[in-house]
């Protein structure tokens, strides 16, 4: 649909593949409540089926790298693998014991894991430059990459994530700020 506007920031955007891959989030939010999942094999399947989406992207997407990857190859790739992903772990919200607890904890941490994940793959695209790294099949690169960026994004959640949020609880309210900002000014004008 954007190809078939004049170049111009309205296509720049409408054919950038983030803002679609944002809006399978929001479809997800929308619609994940209202799915009803019978039993474990479906979401475990979808979870599963993402995961070999993104370890096999790289055998099916012509590209030297993953950065800077485009278009529709990418909202597959990465965008179509990650719905898969998000969606079968959200239908596996209600497992108990240890599973459920590193699930709510990969949850809890997401933000975190999201704003951290680009520095371990900086890490890795250096470590690429290295002849007997690039040498290795990507493939088999991309489970212990995305390993060590949930590692990181869930350190980075208890050591700054969680300690922030405390903080900001604690401190007082706008309205509370507003309200008493309010009341100074009126009584210095008294």
């Amino acid at each position: 649909m954007g190809h078939a506007l004049p170049i111009g920031p309205l296509r720049a955007f409408l054919t950038d593949p983030i803002p679609l891959e944002f809006l399978f989030g929001l479809g997800l939010a929308r619609f994940h409540a209202a799915i009803r999942w019978q039993g474990w094999a479906a979401p475990a399947i979808l979870v599963c089926a993402g995961f070999a989406l993104m370890h096999s992207a790289p055998l099916f997407v012509s590209h030297a790298t993953t950065h800077g990857l485009q278009g529709l190859p990418r909202v597959l790739a990465w965008g179509g693998a990650g719905l898969a992903i998000v969606t079968g772990f959200l239908a596996l919200r209600n497992v108990k014991g240890g599973l459920g607890q590193a699930l709510l904890t990969m949850g809890n941490a997401s933000y975190a894991l999201y704003l951290t994940h680009t520095f371990v793959l900086m890490g890795y695209g250096l470590a690429l430059r290295r002849e007997a790294l690039a040498a290795i099949p990507q493939y088999l690169l991309v489970p212990p990459v995305v390993l060590l960026a949930c590692l990181f994004g869930v350190a980075s959640h208890f050591a700054l994530e969680r300690p922030l949020l405390e903080t900001a609880r604690r401190l007082p309210r706008f309205g509370t700020l507003g309200k008493a900002a309010r009341c100074s000014e009126s009584e210095v004008a008294t």
